[in-house]
């Protein structure tokens, strides 16, 4: 678990902003096979769906984060301020979805063929996000506990356990240095 990477003067390269850059890189170089095959070759078809869904699906999850967390609205800045942190992914879904559907009507490529073409780069591009998620300890599983006629069962290997003292961590306190449920590397491979 490394929240941090780095940083750049004061301002500090997160791990999962690196991942859900790696993973639009991958489903971009996904699309970039498949969209041919569909027929659409002209221009910069990636690059077009690309940024129409990257910059709707960001709006999408930003919203997304800001409805469920009305106390993180604190300014007009806060709409587009993902300097701050707040991402939902199933906003991202909708919102990239949306982009999607723009880029599709104004090629006129029908959606299921698109969506054909996307569900796999979607896939590619949520694993990377799901890894992102497992650095920074975001999305973290429910505690494990042992079973009530073994209590003093060791941890399965298969626990996570998230260090106290690690900078930047999203796991409340109470959970670190306690076995938790993979959820994050599950979701990877989901």
């Amino acid at each position: 678990m490394q929240p941090y990477l780095f940083k750049i003067g004061e301002f500090p390269i997160r791990s999962f902003g690196l991942m859900v850059l790696l993973g639009v890189l991958a489903a971009s170089w996904w699309l970039s096979r498949t969209l041919p095959k569909l027929g659409v070759t002209e221009d910069d078809p990636v690059g077009d769906l690309a940024v129409r869904a990257i910059l709707t699906g960001f709006v999408g999850a930003r919203l997304m984060y800001l409805a469920i967390h009305p106390d993180a609205w604190t300014d007009i800045l806060s709409p587009i301020a993902l300097w701050r942190g707040g991402l939902v992914s199933y906003g991202g879904f909708i919102g990239g979805a949306l982009g999607a559907y723009w880029f599709a009507r104004r090629r006129k490529i029908p959606m299921p063929r698109l969506g054909d073409a996307a569900a796999p780069a979607l896939a590619l591009g949520q694993t990377f996000g799901r890894i992102g998620c497992l650095l920074v300890g975001d999305d973290h599983g429910k505690q494990w506990k042992p079973p009530v006629d073994q209590p003093d069962m060791a941890d399965p290997w298969w626990t996570l356990h998230f260090p106290s003292g690690m900078e930047g961590s999203l796991i409340p306190r109470d959970l670190l240095d306690q076995p938790l449920y993979p959820s994050q590397p599950i979701l990877s491979l989901m």
